[in-house]
């Protein structure tokens, strides 16, 4: 994943300046600079790539951000990987929680297998405070509300995650 971000009440990428990376299952440090940080980095030529060395970790992945202030989303803007062909979400599902424990889904579906940046929007405004879990929907050790986007790799011959 190069860039996650999202979407402000007027359509414009919401500052990543105050996001913070809360936890992550899986990051390559070891033969790239895979971070997970690099996924809201602000720079499209870094990368959030799962562990591939040793082992490979199995899907779905996460990555957890605490966004640092509450803010009205009304979408996410996704961009694959803009070199190779690993690293695309295929299938995503867009969860809300006021208390990490119960769940709310407000968007989910398929992207083409492209590395062309996804955008979807919502059909109104959700408050979103505290911190976003992206992929797996999870319950955080946290209280504060949080926003989880699920994503499962669409396969095709070969793991595209």
């Amino acid at each position: 994943m190069a860039e996650l971000n999202l979407l402000n009440e007027q359509g414009l990428p919401i500052d990543q300046s105050s996001w913070s990376l809360i936890s992550t299952d899986s990051e390559e440090i070891t033969k790239e600079n895979g971070a997970a940080i690099n996924a809201f980095d602000g720079d499209q030529d870094t990368i959030w790539h799962t562990k591939y060395t040793d082992k490979i970790d199995g899907y779905p992945h996460e990555i957890k951000i605490d966004l640092g202030a509450t803010h009205s989303v009304i979408g996410f803007r996704y961009l694959p990987r803009q070199i190779g062909v690993n690293g695309i979400v295929g299938t995503y599902q867009f969860y809300v929680s006021n208390d990490c424990s119960e769940w709310t889904m407000i968007s989910s579906g398929m992207w083409d297998m492209d590395s062309n940046e996804k955008e979807i929007i919502w059909p109104s405004s959700v408050a979103t405070p505290g911190p976003t879990d992206m992929p797996t929907r999870v319950n955080t050790a946290t209280a504060t509300p949080t926003v989880s986007l699920m994503s499962t790799p669409t396969l095709t011959g070969t793991p595209l995650l």
